[in-house]
């Protein structure tokens, strides 16, 4: 997993291999997160594989475990907006 900064924005990318291939099995999962206060403005297209993109500001929730892990984006009011 690939957890990267943004300034405005979260993005979930589904696991890739090294050739921007998505590979549930052995790929690498990107989460871009950048949502906790700068001003919200329009992305251009969506990347690669992307699966969510959320423009709300809030935090991105991770439980991590030796073999697998948890995810949701919670918006700044408590709602979860997307999860897996």
């Amino acid at each position: 997993m690939v957890v990267a900064a943004h300034d405005s924005s979260i993005r979930a990318v589904r696991a890739m291999d090294a050739d921007a291939r998505a590979d549930a099995a052995r790929g690498v999962r990107q989460f871009t997160v950048g949502t906790g206060g700068a001003p919200l403005y329009s992305r251009g297209r969506a990347a690669a594989n992307s699966e969510t993109l959320i423009q709300q500001h809030g935090v991105l929730r991770l439980k991590l475990e030796p073999t697998l892990y948890e995810w949701e984006f919670v918006d700044v009011n408590g709602a979860t907006l997307d999860r897996a």
